[in-house]
């Protein structure tokens, strides 16, 4: 049920589809808190540890990403995910890689160029 939840994130548009969402996440928590608090003996080390550790820490991270995950809404300049960056770096990486044996200082100026003449290109196209 969490992952329906996460992949509902990205169908979000509106204030109101963020507040359903908010509340399908706390009737979600209501439901299953006991369930992540849940905490066993490890066999091998004696020591507690939360039993569904996994399902535990994706729910925290969501919960500690909420004050941040919507700011696109109401805001057409603000994109609604990050994909598009991820990808410009993944160039810039697969450029680097190519000049590896730059030293650092070389690295910071290529760096420099490489956002230099992307933004140059980009205004060209606009």
């Amino acid at each position: 049920m969490l992952r329906r939840l996460v992949r509902q994130i990205n169908s979000i548009r509106t204030n109101n589809d963020r507040i359903f969402w908010l509340r399908e996440l706390d009737r979600w928590h209501e439901e299953y808190g006991e369930f992540i608090r849940q905490k066993s003996v490890n066999k091998e080390t004696g020591e507690m540890s939360y039993t569904h550790d996994k399902v535990r820490k994706a729910y925290i991270h969501l919960k500690r990403a909420i004050p941040n995950m919507f700011k696109f809404i109401g805001r057409p300049d603000v994109p609604k995910n990050t994909n598009a960056i991820e990808s410009f770096f993944v160039h810039l990486k697969d450029k680097l890689r190519i000049h590896r044996g730059l030293s650092f200082e070389h690295r910071i100026k290529f760096i420099r160029w490489y956002l230099y003449f992307s933004n140059e290109r980009n205004r060209n196209i606009e």
